[in-house]
């Protein structure tokens, strides 16, 4: 379900103005790897090796679109700080 919770986030980043296409798409193609490994590992159990074929990739994009996500807030953060002053 988290993943599912991502993907929808990253969609949402995708649409808005505030962060990277780069940054979006990381975390729509991580999260759907998440999503295929998560179902595969669930109802066909036997193929675990393939599925980490999808998870190895996966968690190398949704740390990278993670630490592009912190950056960006951190950022912002800074921006919404002076602003206000």
């Amino acid at each position: 379900m988290l993943s599912f919770a991502n993907a929808l986030i990253s969609c949402v980043m995708l649409n808005g103005n505030v962060f990277s296409r780069i940054n979006s798409y990381l975390g729509l193609v991580g999260n759907s790897l998440v999503a295929i490994y998560v179902v595969l590992v669930t109802f066909i159990p036997t193929i675990e090796k393939l599925a980490l074929a999808f998870a190895m990739p996966a968690g190398l994009l949704l740390m990278a679109w993670m630490i592009m996500f912190t950056i960006k807030l951190l950022k912002q953060s800074k921006i919404e700080v002076k602003e206000s002053e």
